[in-house]
């Protein structure tokens, strides 16, 4: 064999191994147990959905799925656990999208947002639903009339400082020109407590939080913020039909893996994802966990991870949100 046949097959051989390694790794993926890491307290929205999938993962792959809850500092010390795990798939992140939200709300973060943790999958598509005291209209026409009859008069309530509520809430603020008080509150429990003792006239929250309470007539849910209606809800109209133009917010609950992880296990995961949410004991939780199943490719969920992050970073410097370190 010449010298350069010689080279020409060394090349053909590293390349057949190296493409039977890519191959192998998709293949035995995963070759032991699995953690999803949940950055929040168990019992919430996030850790449920996690549970569900844990169980359903565990099956499939016949692996142990278990999850794991590392909670603090708004998420972050979770996802930085996520971002610094080896990349080879075994350890993932479910999460809110407080994760983008993060990304611009502090000015410095232990890890890189864009690099260091791989979105692979969305689960679910979560609208917000502005809810607000009977006392003060019935609908969002009716509540800017009597805001602007009254400037500085009202105010609205959030989850905190920087939190998504607070954010869309703003959004609302800048885009009708409104003049309003921010008052922050610990969680959803304590925006709608507010709502109903008059403490705040309106908020925005998730469906689970608004609708058992508009159900029984004690608050009163305007619109969902969305740019269609919503399939549980369809009697709500949008913000945009209740005349506030561009007016398209939606949460979401994704899964993500470490940056660096081989693209074929990021869609073998992918994959997974969607697969469980076509289930049908997993469609029947889907109201109760607050959204619609989406099962979107890891190019599709990196896309709307990244205009998220785009999108909210104008939101914090158009209203003046005060970042963190």
């Amino acid at each position: 064999m010449t010298p350069i046949n010689k080279s020409i097959s060394y090349c053909a051989l590293a390349f057949a191994l190296a493409l039977g390694s890519r191959c192998a790794g998709a293949q035995t993926f995963p070759s032991r147990p699995v953690r999803i890491i949940v950055p929040v307290a168990a019992g919430g929205g996030v850790d449920v959905i996690a549970r569900a999938y844990a169980v359903k993962m565990s099956e499939s792959w016949k692996q142990p799925v278990f999850v794991e809850n590392r909670v603090g500092a708004g998420t972050i010390i979770g996802t930085d656990f996520v971002a610094k795990a080896a990349p080879d798939g075994h350890t993932l992140l479910f999460s809110s999208m407080s994760v983008a939200v993060n990304a611009v709300l502090f000015r410095k973060l232990p890890f890189d947002p864009l690099k260091d943790i791989a979105p692979v999958g969305q689960i679910t598509g979560n609208s917000f639903f502005m809810a607000a005291s009977p006392a003060i209209g019935a609908d969002v026409k009716s509540l800017l009339t009597a805001i602007r009859a009254q400037p500085n008069k009202f105010n609205y309530g959030s989850t905190g400082p920087g939190s998504i509520a607070h954010l869309v809430g703003e959004v609302f603020r800048l885009e009708t020109n409104i003049d309003v008080v921010h008052i922050p509150y610990k969680n959803d429990a304590g925006v709608i407590a507010a709502i109903l003792a008059g403490e705040v006239h309106y908020g925005f929250l998730p469906s689970s939080a608004v609708m058992p309470q508009a159900r029984a007539g004690k608050i009163r849910a305007l619109a969902v913020t969305c740019r269609a209606r919503s399939k549980q809800f369809p009697e709500l109209p949008t913000m945009i039909e209740s005349g506030v133009p561009n007016f398209d917010f939606e949460t979401w609950v994704g899964a993500f893996a470490t940056g660096g992880t081989p693209v074929d296990i990021q869609n073998r995961i992918s994959a997974e994802v969607a697969r469980v949410l076509k289930l049908p004991d997993i469609i029947e939780r889907l109201p109760s966990w607050g959204g619609e199943g989406i099962g979107s490719s890891p190019e599709e969920f990196t896309k709307r991870y990244r205009d998220d992050i785009a999108r909210y970073g104008k939101v914090v410097r158009d209203a003046k949100v005060p970042t963190l370190d």
